[in-house]
Parts: structure tokens; sequence; C-alpha cells
């Protein structure tokens, strides 16, 4: 059985040794052997930390986590928390869907084909009533989009667009993993057993990675676009001041 010193645990789950110690403090991960004034860690610890690592990234807390992982030491079944198809199922974030009764519905949302458009992306589906926001945070944005002066339409549109390049982004990201495991694993790769656990906490990872990517990214090119049509707007003023 493969045996780590604590970098090397860290490295191998993709963590840090200071929150390896962190999780021995708080009773989540069991003590390492002690092999002379050295911790050995074993393959336990690795499956062991990915769970804690994984549970951390749904959003459980110390005390949650503590609970799960000893029904897990006592043989009950916590499998449900890792299932696979959850994992990959899962919405990457939890949403607060909106009813809209029929008679709300233009007043908040828009004429009918705007209506369709956003009904079209996901984002609004019909009832026998009215609709559904799939969301409380889109449609705020949507709402507080239109009072600073944007045309439901353009905001519509510019939706459609950052779909489409949000697909794109989400395609490379997955397809990157993907040739991954299938060059690791080969063509004919089916996980079983430990090894669904495994691609499950990479799946939680990539997400985790994706959006702070993208989210650090988005912000540099907001601060650059911005930046520059400032910049281009007072060198037009100043021209026309010139003339």
């Amino acid at each position: 059985m493969a045996e780590y010193r604590i970098d090397d645990l860290a490295r191998r789950v993709g963590t840090t040794a200071r929150n390896i110690r962190a999780y021995q403090q708080r009773g989540l991960l069991h003590p390492p052997r002690l092999l002379g004034r050295v911790g050995v860690y074993s393959e336990t610890h690795v499956r062991r930390l990915r769970r804690i690592l994984s549970l951390l990234s749904r959003g459980y807390d110390a005390p949650q986590i503590q609970e799960l992982l000893d029904a897990w030491d006592r043989g009950l079944d916590i499998e449900y928390v890792l299932d696979l198809e959850e994992v990959i199922t899962e919405p990457w974030s939890v949403e607060d869907p909106v009813p809209l009764p029929a008679d709300d519905l233009a007043h908040r949302v828009g004429d009918e084909r705007t209506i369709e458009r956003l009904e079209a992306l996901g984002w609004l589906e019909r009832t026998s009533d009215g609709a559904v926001f799939q969301s409380r945070r889109l449609l705020e944005s949507f709402e507080e989009a239109h009072d600073l002066g944007w045309s439901r339409e353009e905001l519509v549109g510019l939706y459609e667009s950052l779909t489409r390049e949000f697909d794109a982004v989400a395609d490379d990201f997955v397809s990157t993993a993907a040739q991954r495991l299938i060059a690791d694993r080969g063509p004919t790769w089916v996980p079983e057993g430990e090894q669904s656990e495994e691609l499950a906490f990479l799946l939680v990872r990539l997400r985790r990675l994706t959006l702070t990517t993208v989210r650090v990214m988005l912000a540099g090119a907001l601060e650059r676009r911005t930046r520059q049509e400032v910049q281009a707007h007072l060198d037009r003023v100043a021209r026309g001041r010139d003339d």
C-alpha cells in the first residue's frame, strides 16, 4: 500500500499541508502513523480527504462533515453524498425560482416575444397560471439592468450571446477533462467502485476551478474594456473641443 508524507498527501489530493493539519485538529481526519518523528499517511487518508474536500465543495460545514464521516465509520450508507449521477446532474448552484402570475408576467419580463426568447434560454418556464423564472438572481439582474436603461430586447440578445460563449467555455473545460481521463484510463474505461468516487471528486473540482477561472478572467476583461472605453470617450471629447 502506498504511503505518503504530508506534503506528498497534499499534492495527491489537491490541497495543502496546512489544510490537512486543520482537518486533523478538527477530528475530521485520523492522525498519521508515526515513523520515528515523521507522520506517514495511507490510501485510507487519501479516500477520507477526498470525501472531506468533496463535502466542503458542496457547502457542508465542519460539524455536518463530522456527522457524515462518523456515519461512514460506523458502516452506514452515505454514498448518496458522493453519488456519481448526482454529481453529474447537480445544478452548479442552488437557485431560488420566482413564480410570476400571468398578470405580472408582461410587466416584469416583457412582451410575448421576449418571454419566448427567455423560455428558449431556459430562464423561464410557462405554467398554467403564468410562469416561473428559474433564478431570482437572474431576474433581479434583468430588472435592474432594464431600470438602468437597457431595453429588454437588448438584454435578451446579450444573454443569448453570452449563453453561446459560456457553452463554448464549458465545452472546452469538459472536453479537456474527458480527453485527460481517456488518455489516462483508455478509451473503454468505465468507472467502478472507488474510481467512480474519484471521477465524482474530479467533476466537483472541475466545476469549482471553472467558475473561479471565469470569474477572475471576466473581472479582468471588464476592467480593461471599461478603461479602454472611458479613454476612447475622453479622446473623442478632446478632439471635438479641438475642432
